[in-house]
């Protein structure tokens, strides 16, 4: 199956193969024991991570709650072969806010297998990159 990730980092995403749900709450604001109830899942799943990448309204270097994803959060693709996924990916809209042509990253194509729907599209197991614009 093709799936399609808008990013600026393909390979770092491909080896970590995970994905992180930040929550914008600082780490001085709640616990894991809360989190974990928020997010509705094991408190193993809750890290803190420097929020410095993230625009959640917590200022640069601040540490924020993030529910880790085992999967990279993407789009299914339709297609059957990498030139029709290629094709689609370069059409694609989802929801009103995930576009090719407004997204600013990078769209990459990775082969893998779905894990599960999410409201942002879905939830994969990474395999490999097959292109990357």
């Amino acid at each position: 199956m093709f799936f399609l990730r808008y990013t600026n980092s393909p390979e770092e995403d491909l080896n970590r193969n995970a994905s992180f749900h930040a929550s914008g709450i600082s780490k001085d604001d709640s616990t894991i024991e809360s989190m974990s109830e928020a997010f509705d899942c094991d408190e193993e799943s809750i890290v803190l991570l420097d929020n410095g990448l993230y625009a959640n309204g917590i200022p640069d270097g601040d540490v924020c709650y993030f529910q880790k994803l085992d999967g990279l959060c993407g789009f299914q693709l339709e297609s059957n072969n990498l030139d029709d996924a290629i094709n689609e990916a370069h059409k694609f809209r989802f929801n009103g806010v995930y576009n090719s042509e407004d997204m600013n990253s990078v769209i990459v194509i990775f082969k893998g297998s779905f894990i599960e729907s999410n409201q942002e599209g879905c939830l994969f197991d990474a395999k490999k990159i097959v292109y990357k614009k």
